[in-house]
């Protein structure tokens, strides 16, 4: 507690005790002993003409004999210092991303209303605050009128809660000032503290914040909490109504006041949004988007559209609403020329919908005139590998060639048509001209016939370079013989996504068939979307692709990989045993495949599922190597992000000026959906890594993000490559985004207190709790041992000697 504060509302009480005293009766008979001694000492004075000194020097040494029976009673003096504590009344406010949101109110009355109790404002002007501007708005009414209410009577706490709880500040009793002097203004104080809070948090555990608000009031005398939020509770493991009934038991009611619209609300938007990173020119660029309407009793048309770089490519209007609430759309369109492009889908924003930070989407594609160059090394002819490799050579946008390890010398090896077949390994230095090389079940050991390593000395290595330092991707498909259990202790062990278990998988039953579960990540990864819409897809991985029955088990995933499958049953004490994963590893990336029986997915169909799957990888692993290429290099760790996640920047000058590549920080450019433009400072990554540089951010903007450098006067814009990102809200907060009047009813009725919406805010009146004075310090002092009652007690003796010798008494 601040110590100004303590003070002005403490106050020191002094009382005194006689520890040595007496029972009373002894008391009384030492009392009636002095007077007495008092009256003998009179009595027998001898009379004379100085008899009137007589009675005023008997009553001196009666003092005398009263003060030694005083010190002997050992007077001793207590001061306490005791502090009035007073009643507090709680305000948690939420700050959700959902208390972000713009209502549209069906209801006229209420709508009405809450405009009169806003300060009789426009219903225009109604319509353009959200929930949070609203609830501030409320709060500010008469200069905070309300709140110096409840502070006239008990003191005032304001928390703000999401997915857990923050003290804001706290409102003291308010007290007239001393005459003079300015009186504070703590209630202003609060609400201009109160403007600088932002509706951004990623989730709402009512119940867990209401549990840690009731934990930190333990030792509080509490009137009541007034709990403002749309009730929306998507997080946490405590149930709101169950903590609302501890603090029924507490004797503390909860006044919950309702934010929002209890009606669904309207609204559009895109989401799932699919196009390729890569594309080449010329070629047809083919993706899709979902089309979603909530709210919306019937439905209406929606027109959407595919921009690129601003440019309408492709239109369509769909119908979608009441009883069919998304609607898959594909689209397609050309691409002429190479380069870097912004593709953004966009539906029209209706007036009268929640929110139109989802009404469009954005992806960042390139498009290169180019063919990527592709190596599949393979150890023996393997169901996976015919398949692979014919639908690898068939891609007119691939220069493939193949190596068999277990082929005749004469064998012709497979490749691409004009470009040479390999008859073995290239060596290092042609190793890194590749853009994505493919290891099946390939021992690292391996010889030739003439009995020569297949992987020659440093080749190994200029594959953990290839995708470290140029960018390149790596893909292992693993395999009974060797992938990836053979690679522990080469240099690639470190660039796979997977933490290698030499053991594991040996005499395991392989006869139960199963199918790959998705993850969170591979149901929203483009990698994994084999057919365009989401439900469609997931019908797909979940039933309708082929049984698989062989997979390779590892010991856990990289803490920085992605995992996009596991095993529907087998697990380990880490979890699912992962079958489909990736990780960046320096400026590359490496993709891994568990099994080998996606062979299987051609059942039917061809090539339809099965390579779809493939050369989605591997155009998704030769990105970084075409981006490679550019001078100044931006990425982040992902393309899409919810609001506040922390997003990853990564960044490299490729220079030979030393003032450049050894600096010990850079300054990215950070292009806002708003239009504006930040900087961020990254470090460099460490002494061993000049020119690489990393840093963090947290976006708090919904929409398009694009981060780059800024080449300056020794460099030009096409040399600089950057990286586009996108920010959505998070799903929680969008997945049910009306008011709960419901819920906050039961809290509040489970608590004894009542519930309210915003505008009847000012009616909510709370009790005083009288105050309690509470001992925060002591003092004791022994009067008898102070030199002044030494000096008191000599000084009667001494009048009274002197008196007597002047009276001719002695």
């Amino acid at each position: 507690m601040p110590l100004a504060r303590l003070l002005a509302e403490a106050e020191v009480v002094t009382r005194t005790r006689w520890e040595d005293m007496p029972p009373a009766w002894q008391v009384f008979l030492i009392v009636v002993l002095v007077v007495a001694f008092a009256g003998a000492t009179y009595l027998l004075e001898p009379r004379g003409e100085r008899r009137p000194l007589r009675l005023p020097l008997a009553i001196l040494r009666a003092a005398v004999v009263v003060l030694a029976i005083a010190i002997l009673f050992r007077p001793i003096q207590t001061e306490e210092l005791q502090e009035v504590k007073h009643g507090q009344v709680v305000i948690a406010i939420d700050t959700s991303r959902s208390m972000g949101f713009l209502d549209r109110e069906k209801d006229d009355a209420a709508r009405q209303a809450l405009a009169r109790s806003l300060g009789n404002i426009s219903e225009e002007r109604l319509r353009d605050l959200d929930r949070l501007s609203r609830v501030k708005l409320a709060l500010r009414q008469e200069g905070g009128e309300w709140l110096r209410k409840l502070a006239q009577k008990n003191r005032v706490r304001l928390f703000k809660f999401d997915s857990t709880r923050e003290r804001l500040t706290d409102i003291d009793k308010l007290r007239d000032a001393p005459k003079g002097e300015a009186a504070p203004d703590p209630v202003g104080d609060a609400l201009a503290q109160l403007e600088g809070v932002a509706a951004e948090g990623q989730s709402t555990a009512l119940g867990d914040s209401l549990q840690r608000i009731l934990t930190d009031l333990r030792s509080d005398r509490v009137a009541g909490l007034v709990l403002i939020t749309d009730g929306r509770s998507n997080a946490g493991s405590l149930s709101a109504e169950a903590v609302a009934a501890r603090f029924g038991r507490k004797k503390i009611p909860i006044w919950a006041v309702g934010v929002g619209d209890p009606d669904p609300p309207r609204d559009l938007s895109v989401d799932d949004f699919r196009a390729p990173d890569v594309s080449l020119a010329g070629d047809v660029l083919r993706g899709s988007v979902l089309v979603r309407a909530q709210g919306y009793d019937r439905a209406r048309d929606v027109r959407l559209r595919i921009d690129l770089d601003g440019q309408q490519v492709f239109e369509r209007t769909v119908r979608v609403g009441g009883e069919i609430p998304e609607v898959p759309v594909e689209f397609d369109t050309k691409v002429a020329r190479p380069g870097e492009y912004t593709l953004e889908a966009v539906v029209e924003p209706d007036p009268d919908e929640l929110t139109a930070d989802n009404n469009r989407a954005v992806r960042r594609i390139r498009v290169i005139d180019e063919r990527i160059k592709v190596l599949y090394i393979e150890g023996y002819p393997r169901w996976e590998y015919r398949y692979l490799k014919n639908a690898l050579v068939r891609d007119r946008h691939m220069q493939v060639q193949v190596l068999l390890l277990s082929a005749d010398p004469d064998f012709p090896q497979e490749h691409t048509e004009g470009v040479p077949a390999l008859s073995r390994l290239p060596g290092p230095e042609q190793l890194l001209d590749y853009h994505v090389i493919i290891i099946g079940d390939v021992n690292p050991e391996a010889r030739t016939r003439a009995g020569e390593p297949v992987f020659g000395p440093g080749s190994l290595a200029a594959i953990r370079d290839l995708v470290k330092d140029r960018g390149g991707g790596l893909l292992m498909i693993s395999g009974e013989q060797s992938a990836p259990r053979a690679y522990v202790g080469t240099p690639l062990e470190d660039v796979l996504p997977v933490v290698i278990d030499p053991m594991a998988g040996r005499g395991m039953d392989y006869s139960r068939p199963w199918r790959p579960r998705l993850t969170k990540d591979g149901d929203a990864s483009p990698l994994m979307r084999l057919e365009p819409g989401e439900g469609e897809n997931r019908q797909l991985w979940d039933v309708e692709l082929p049984d698989l029955y062989w997979y390779v088990p590892t010991e856990k995933p990289k803490p920085l990989a992605q995992v996009l499958a596991v095993h529907p049953r087998d697990k380990n004490q880490n979890g699912a045993y992962p079958l489909v994963a990736w990780q960046r590893f320096g400026s590359g990336t490496c993709f891994w495949m568990g099994f080998d029986e996606g062979w299987r997915w051609r059942a039917g169909v061809g090539d339809k599922y099965h390579y779809r799957f493939y050369g989605q990888v591997v155009r998704f692993l030769s990105l970084q190597s075409f981006t490679r290429t550019k001078r100044f290099f931006v990425t982040t760790d992902k393309t899409l992000y919810g609001v506040g996640e922390e997003v990853r920047v990564t960044a490299e000058i490729r220079d030979h000026d030393a003032a450049l590549a050894e600096r010990g920080s850079q300054d990215v450019l950070v292009d806002m959906p708003d239009g504006t433009t930040q900087t961020l400072n990254l470090s460099v990554l460490g002494p061993d890594a000049p020119g690489k540089f990393q840093g963090t951010f947290k976006p708090v903007l919904v929409g398009p993000y694009r981060v780059h450098i800024d080449p300056g006067a020794k460099g030009s814009l096409s040399e600089v490559a950057s990286r586009i990102f996108e920010v959505k809200l998070p799903r929680l907060e969008l997945q049910e985004p009306r008011m709960d009047r419901e819920g906050l009813e039961r809290i509040a009725q489970a608590s004894g207190g009542k519930f309210v919406t915003l505008a009847d805010l000012r009616t909510i009146e709370i009790d005083e709790v009288p105050p309690e004075p509470i001992k925060v310090g002591r003092k004791e002092t022994e009067l008898w041992d102070r030199p002044w009652v030494f000096m008191l007690f000599f000084g009667l003796l001494l009048v009274e000697w002197i008196g007597r010798k002047a009276s001719r008494l002695l």
